[in-house]
């Protein structure tokens, strides 16, 4: 029998990047993505990878032993082979081009089944309108999770930067959990109208990743 890394889940475009790289690992499936901005001119921006997506594979990578990260030449596509969640402690720089929000929001769910504590050190920017802002995270998500599930997850937002410089610095830190009260966190989860559409999205995409594992 193969096993489940061996059955390749294949995408197209950018759409969901985050979380499929996320559940790509959480389920233990290869995840491959093509197509990436195939169709975008240079004056659009370039096609490929932008560096912040770059930079979240990376911050996967350091997360997990075993993964293997593949990019093609032009950056249009990529092949993650995941390996284990393990966490660690180091410090992730954070392109300017998006704020720190942008990789704490889906590092989350990735933190919460490592084998090891997590703590991070995010450097970049901490407030744009092009992703969930460190404020939000700290006044809704992780005291959500501290209340449905008991984690001990915190964001320490302890320096501001803003645009275009950035200069921030914020200390993610999530302590190992042995166990995890899944239909207590799912029933909650639901009474929490700001993390609806987070939360539905996230199963549904969770359940096409595992269904032929």
């Amino acid at each position: 029998m193969n096993s489940s890394k061996s059955q390749t889940v294949r995408f197209a475009g950018t759409k969901n990047l985050r979380s499929r790289l996320i559940l790509s690992v959480l389920a233990g499936r290869t995840v491959v993505i093509e197509n990436i901005r195939v169709n975008e001119s240079l004056d659009g921006g370039g096609i490929g990878l932008k560096d912040y997506e770059v930079s979240f594979l990376r911050l996967v990578d350091k997360l997990t032993n075993g993964s293997k990260v593949k990019i093609n030449e032009i950056g249009t596509a990529i092949r993650l082979v995941p390996g284990v969640p393990v966490g660690g402690e180091f410090e992730h720089e954070c392109p300017v081009s998006r704020p720190i929000g942008y990789f704490v929001e889906w590092i989350l769910p990735l933190a919460l089944f490592c084998k090891n504590s997590v703590s991070i050190k995010f450097r970049g920017v901490t407030n744009a309108e092009s992703a969930l802002t460190i404020d939000s995270i700290q006044s809704t998500t992780i005291p959500l999770l501290r209340r449905v599930a008991g984690i001990n997850v915190s964001v320490k937002l302890v320096k501001r930067g803003a645009e275009p410089g950035g200069g921030g610095l914020v200390i993610f830190t999530c302590q190992n959990s042995k166990s995890i009260p899944v239909s207590t966190c799912v029933v909650r989860f639901l009474y929490a109208p700001e993390f609806l559409s987070r939360f539905i999205s996230f199963n549904h995409n969770f359940l096409f990743f595992s269904r032929w594992s």
